[in-house]
């Protein structure tokens, strides 16, 4: 079993595939100033770009606590309980921070309370054995599909960030329409086992580009014949999802394998380190420019709107991490759950 990066280092390909994440993100969120500006295509790649963030998200946040646990001071029964408070408590900040961005009124489905409520139940996962492990990643990526579907029809679905914490908990397991922790479990779960393999095996990173290659085929065979996601979270959506995640993935981590830190690795790994503060900083931007239409009311202004928004918070989180390090949001949450930053 690979042994965790030492606390006073930051994997630069996965800091990167959190980074591809939060700008695929962003971009989704961005689209609807443009959307009658783009064409049939250029729309088409912006739905695969935001299909891929979340469950990019729950992969990354499954590695990073794979590593986590795979650390010596968390693997006795004492230091397990602590990080078990710890990432609960984390948890916890994440879904109030969701609430509070969900208040905001913006046209995003946030997706943070989710990302909270996955946090909780990936602990089931992070002290298996990796053969049990190996073998419960498979079960969740077989049964999640028929359990959310069983559990959530799409007759009782509602929208992600409304109603009391207990609706947005319920909305954020399992019933939400846009993001549910259970559908991105076994994603969580696929990362938890990725860091057990190790991080720097390029090898790996290219079989898991060519399955992503793979699955992609395969889904889009299944398209032509018809067999079609009918509610978000079915088996079609979930392969999907999982040859979008592979792939991205793969290729990041094949580029860091066998390039090493590049210049443009570094900026995409830099929006990683920021993820959570460039995600809460870019709601009430995009509300913001939402509640002045006449800005953006032709196709030009849209376009241009779109582009501004993603330019200044690309820009100002570079500038951020270059000259500040940590962002604001995650200095905070670590201090509130008395956590270390890793740089």
């Amino acid at each position: 079993m690979p042994s965790a990066p030492p606390m006073s280092t930051r994997v630069v390909g996965l800091d990167a595939v959190r980074g591809v994440a939060i700008v695929a993100m962003v971009i989704a969120h961005v689209v609807p100033f443009a959307r009658d500006a783009l064409p049939h295509t250029a729309l088409g790649v912006a739905g695969q770009i935001s299909d891929l963030a979340s469950p990019l998200f729950g992969l990354v946040m499954g590695v990073s606590a794979g590593l986590v646990w795979l650390r010596p001071e968390n693997q006795s029964p004492g230091g397990g309980l602590r990080r078990a408070v710890s990432d609960s408590a984390r948890a916890g900040v994440v879904f109030a921070l969701g609430m509070a961005l969900s208040a905001v009124g913006s046209w995003i489905a946030i997706v943070l309370q989710v990302l909270g409520v996955l946090m909780v139940l990936g602990l089931l996962f992070v002290r298996l054995a990796t053969p049990v492990l190996s073998s419960a990643v498979v079960v969740a990526f077989v049964t999640m599909p028929a359990l959310t579907g069983w559990v959530a029809p799409e007759a009782v679905r509602e929208p992600n960030g409304h109603g009391s914490v207990v609706e947005q908990l319920v909305q954020s397991l399992s019933h939400g329409q846009s993001y549910r922790a259970l559908s991105l479990l076994p994603f969580f779960a696929l990362g938890v086992l990725l860091a057990r393999l190790g991080l720097a095996r390029a090898a790996l990173a290219e079989r898991l580009a060519m399955a992503g290659l793979i699955g992609t085929g395969l889904w889009l065979l299944l398209e032509a014949v018809g067999v079609q996601t009918r509610l978000s979270g079915d088996w079609p959506d979930q392969l999907h999802d999982l040859a979008l995640v592979l792939t991205a993935y793969g290729l990041v981590m094949m580029y860091a394998g066998y390039r090493g830190s590049t210049p443009g690795l570094r900026a995409l790994a830099a929006l990683g380190v920021l993820s959570l503060s460039v995600y809460v900083g870019h709601v009430p931007l995009i509300k913001a420019a939402a509640d002045q239409p006449d800005l953006w009311s032709s196709d030009a202004t849209g376009l241009l709107m779109a582009a501004a928004i993603l330019a200044a918070v690309v820009g100002t989180a570079l500038a951020w991490e270059r000259l500040l390090g940590q962002g604001p949001i995650e200095r905070a949450v670590a201090l509130v759950t008395g956590r270390r930053l890793r740089r």
